[in-house]
């Protein structure tokens, strides 16, 4: 309050001061009351238009504001200015990133990395970008690049094992998730990217292990008891399984995924009523939760209730009209359709 007090008073004493605007303007901005820094800011520019400083201010209080493109003719204008700030080029990269536009976002991202190698956040950018567009060994050139200047950060680490995985190379992503986990050794979402990795390789005693870490470190987390419940199931450990999937609906009575499991492990025992009880509840916290419509189709199906069986499947097909589930339960509604069909006489 102090600094807008006696630079407004600069300003009263003289109007056409630059320095007095510009700085009432930083005042205002510090404080968050970027309507009036603004005002200030704008009066600078009227004073000085050839200032690249005060473009690159306006167009922070623009981003503020949310009228990103205002910020971008103004970040531009300080470009033409000062085109060798990589300060500039990098918040232009992130305007445009926000409205989506990543081809002009990598542009300026490259630009800072040119004019600045070792800037960590703008090869940080590049390889969220590029991963975005499914250009994954450029991601990956980023991230490493990222890790040659700070080799201590977990999180590169992790967004390369990510990477890594997408290109199915299984152990560069392992070894990856494996460094990241020296420098972040409790970071959940390591260890489940390492754990899934592991499960998809059906190599369930490590994805085992990593999960019981997981839960160690964050003992309400009922995803991981989820899926390590999945991962003793495949190794037909089916008691721990149930037990770890019940106590992940203790902990989130709405862990649509758990019951799911139940239901599933009961529909396989044929425990037909206690499965379709388990779907319903599926159904009731996620109504999206498609899979359960496919299950519930096959049961009513052997249950003779053809009528809900068609029903369900229709419901399965309209989320997923194509594959091979698709192409079975369209098999089922014909079979349903011709038992109707008899039990009415046609």
């Amino acid at each position: 309050q102090e600094a807008i007090f006696q630079w407004q008073k600069a300003v009263e004493l003289e109007s056409d001061h630059f320095e007095a605007h510009l700085n009432l303007g930083i005042a205002y901005y510090n404080m968050q009351k970027y309507d009036e820094a603004l005002v200030e800011w704008e009066k600078a520019k009227s004073l000085n238009a050839s200032d690249p400083d005060i473009y690159f201010k306006l167009g922070h209080v623009y981003r503020q504001k949310r009228k990103l493109d205002e910020a971008i003719i103004n970040w531009k204008r300080t470009i033409e200015l000062d085109p060798n700030n990589p300060n500039t080029h990098f918040v232009l990269g992130n305007a445009y990133d926000e409205k989506g536009m990543l081809d002009d976002a990598i542009m300026s991202w490259r630009r800072v990395t040119d004019l600045a190698p070792n800037d960590v956040d703008a090869h940080n950018n590049l390889g969220i970008a590029y991963f975005h567009k499914n250009m994954f060994d450029q991601a990956i050139s980023e991230w490493l690049d990222a890790i040659r200047i700070t080799p201590e950060n977990g999180e590169l680490y992790n967004k390369l094992g990510i990477a890594y995985i997408k290109l199915e190379q299984f152990d560069k992503a392992v070894e990856s998730w494996e460094k990241a986990l020296k420098y972040k050794p409790e970071d959940a979402d390591i260890l489940s990217n390492l754990a899934t990795a592991f499960h998809n390789r059906e190599m369930y005693d490590k994805a085992i292990e990593i999960w019981k870490r997981v839960i160690k470190y964050n003992p309400q987390d009922s995803e991981a008891r989820n899926k390590l419940g999945i991962a003793y199931y495949n190794k037909g450990m089916y008691d721990q399984a149930i037990d770890l999937w019940k106590k992940a609906i203790e902990l989130n009575p709405k862990d649509a995924a758990a019951y799911y499991n139940i239901g599933t492990e009961d529909f396989e025992k044929g425990r037909i009523n206690e499965a379709i009880a388990a779907y319903m509840r599926v159904l009731e916290i996620d109504p999206k939760f498609v899979q359960v419509y496919y299950n519930l189709a096959v049961i009513y199906a052997r249950k003779r209730q053809f009528r809900d069986a068609i029903e369900s499947a229709n419901r399965f097909l309209q989320a997923n009209p194509t594959g091979s589930e698709a192409d079975n339960l369209r098999t089922l509604v014909e079979q349903c359709e011709k038992e109707i069909e008899q039990e009415i006489g046609l």
